[in-house]
């Protein structure tokens, strides 16, 4: 069984979707957790985890070459 850890987290949604899908292009699987209340929508943060066997190879896709301006 895999364990998963939390490698990115933003309160926008499709910002967590960019990273995932440009992760999942480098063959890297990840799950999106919604960790937003939903009786405050605006508090709260969408998390990406991955398996930790990826952890590092994911945030060095995130720092080399996602950039949210």
């Amino acid at each position: 069984m895999s364990k998963w850890e939390k490698i990115f987290s933003d309160q926008l949604q499709h910002r967590v979707e960019i990273v995932k899908a440009v992760l999942s292009e480098n063959g890297i699987n990840s799950v999106i957790v919604n960790n937003k209340n939903s009786a405050f929508n605006n508090f709260g943060f969408f998390e990406l985890q991955v398996e930790i066997d990826n952890i590092l190879k994911a945030k060095k896709i995130i720092d080399d070459d996602i950039r949210f301006e």
